[in-house]
């Protein structure tokens, strides 16, 4: 994975499951420029993309969606 992420558990998580931005992308079903710029803090993803991508990653589902982890509707 290039570059990494703004959130060293989303950074951490990926590197446990193996995941690059494509793979990430494809298991949730958006494209991985969107992956890239939600990890890279250009756009705050959506609640769904959020909730789906913590899934994926088997992230605990305890993380507030405030601050760098906002999300929009």
């Amino acid at each position: 994975m290039e570059g990494g992420t703004r959130c060293a558990a989303l950074n951490a998580a990926m590197a446990r499951k193996g995941m690059d931005y494509s793979q990430l992308a494809a298991a949730i079903n958006v494209s991985e420029t969107r992956v890239k710029d939600i990890c890279a803090g250009k756009f705050r993803a959506t609640n769904a993309e959020f909730r789906l991508m913590a899934k994926v990653l088997e992230i605990p589902d305890t993380v507030e969606n405030t601050g760098v982890h906002a999300t929009t509707a």
